[in-house]
């Protein structure tokens, strides 16, 4: 059995990209997109598409904290690559469905940093 990540983007689950799931299996990687923003991929699961799936997670500027003074930890991507991480190491024996980041029900994995907006897109 396998491990799950599950995404919602805190419209509700009643529209394709509002909320998805993804075997662990299908994870890529994570890139940091741009200083606020952060990128999963999957492999695409519909199979209609060549593009991968993907879920980009806006969080504080990585360059700095609240106080405007510079972040020594370095960009929020180590971070939520970390938590991910975490999770697809978790439950070997898998048949777990593990929440990632849901803002619908303001449930975050452990290790995640404050997320303010997260965007779903599937394989198109």
């Amino acid at each position: 059995m396998e491990n799950y990540l599950y995404f919602s983007d805190g419209d509700g689950a009643d529209a394709t990209g509002d909320a998805a799931m993804w075997p662990a299996s299908r994870f890529i990687g994570v890139d940091p997109t741009s200083a606020t923003t952060t990128t999963i991929y999957f492999e695409g699961q519909t199979g209609v598409g060549d593009s991968l799936d993907k879920v980009v997670l806006t969080h504080l500027n990585s360059a700095t904290v609240l106080d405007d003074q510079a972040d020594i930890n370095g960009h929020k991507a180590k971070e939520i690559a970390n938590a991910v991480a975490a999770l697809l190491n978790a439950h070997p024996h898998g048949g777990v469905m593990h929440t990632v980041a849901d803002l619908t029900e303001a449930v975050y994995a452990a290790g995640m940093p404050t997320i303010s907006a997260l965007a779903i897109t599937i394989d198109s």
